[in-house]
Order: C-alpha cells, then sequence, then structure tokens
C-alpha cells in the first residue's frame, strides 16, 4: 500500500485554498508524521496513540459523526475516536474499517472499537484513550473480532483497570452473545 508521504501533504497544504481544507491538511500532516515509516501495523498502532493523545472524552457525548468537526473539537468518546481513526487509516495508509459497537457480558456497557483490514484480514484496534488496546495471537499477529470471541485468552493476559459492573474486564466485550453492529466507513466520502 502507498502512503503520501509528510513531503507530499506538505505540497498538498501548498497548494490548499481555504482555511478549512488547510486545517484538514495540517491535521493530516500531524498524523503522517506521528505514524512515521516501517509497516502498515506499526504505522496504524502509532497512528491509533496519536489519535487518542490528541483526543479526550468530556463528560457529554456531542453525537458529532463528522471526522474534521470532531478533530477540530479534539473532544470525542470511542465511537468518535474509531470515526477519526478509521478516517485517517484511509486517508493517510489506504487501509479500509470498520467500526464495531459491541456490547459487555454485564448488559449495561457499551464501547466502540474497530477493524482495519491489511495484509489479508481484519485486526482489532481498541482506539479510545482509556483503553488503546490490540491483542495478539501467539506469532504476534494482531487478532480480528471473531478471532477474539473465538478464543477471548489474548485478552486476558493483558492487565487492563477497566472492570464492567460485573466484575468482568474487557473480555467481557467478546462473551457476549449479541452480535457487533458493524459500520463500514467510507473515508473516501470526503477527499483532500
Amino acid at each position: 500500500m502507498k502512503s503520501a508521504t509528510v513531503g507530499e501533504w506538505q505540497c498538498r497544504l501548498a497548494r490548499a485554498s481555504g482555511e478549512e481544507q488547510k486545517r484538514e491538511i495540517q491535521i493530516c500532516i500531524a498524523a503522517a508524521t506521528a505514524s512515521g515509516n516501517g509497516s502498515v501495523e506499526e504505522r496504524l498502532l502509532r497512528l491509533m496513540v496519536w489519535v487518542g493523545t490528541y483526543l479526550t472524552s468530556h463528560a457529554a457525548h456531542s453525537r458529532e459523526r463528522d471526522p474534521w468537526k470532531i478533530l477540530f473539537s479534539r473532544d470525542a468518546w470511542c465511537d468518535q475516536q474509531v470515526i477519526v481513526f478509521l478516517m485517517l487509516a484511509g486517508v493517510l495508509h489506504e487501509c479500509p474499517g470498520r467500526a464495531l459497537s459491541i456490547y459487555h457480558c454485564d448488559g449495561s456497557n457499551g464501547h466502540t472499537v474497530c477493524e482495519v483490514h491489511y495484509d489479508g484480514g481484519w485486526h482489532l484496534y481498541d482506539v479510545h484513550s482509556e483503553h488503546q488496546s490490540v491483542y495478539r495471537d501467539d506469532t504476534g499477529r494482531i487478532l480480528s473480532y471473531e478471532e477474539l470471541c473465538r478464543d477471548r485468552h489474548a485478552i486476558e493476559l493483558e492487565d487492563h483497570w477497566w472492570r464492567g459492573a460485573n466484575g468482568v474486564g474487557k473480555e467481557g466485550f467478546y462473551m457476549n452473545a449479541r452480535l457487533p453492529m458493524i459500520c463500514p466507513v467510507d473515508w473516501t466520502r470526503r477527499s483532500i
């Protein structure tokens, strides 16, 4: 997969017309710089950390769905951080992605994670700044949602502070019989 370099984004910035387009390109330059070089997976992991660092969650959910408005506000809950991550993964690294709304086995907690498609398969990223996780198999490959539901051992191995109302940790999101709501994200909807 070919990704635009920081230099190419800077050239786009020089040709940009309008303040909004310039702000969008400046964000892409910052995200591309944070993503760095390396494999698609290495760049996506660094992008996940950048998104979680750049955005914060405040008490009230804004319900905003436009990734640029979310980025400009810097205020985002898990579903919004996923929207931003998937848009940037598509724009910067040409990786298709999908958001997954998942439910905990305690019956009272919901969460949004995402999967990104590269190297011939789907890979789950828990982007939210308070969770930031990927789960790997014994070979080091990042697992998909479906794989995690079949074998939660990778989640149970990771120590994490979060617990549901029933005391079960993040593995509870992969124990529920309810299927996730899967939303493909079309990052080509708006070109820069």
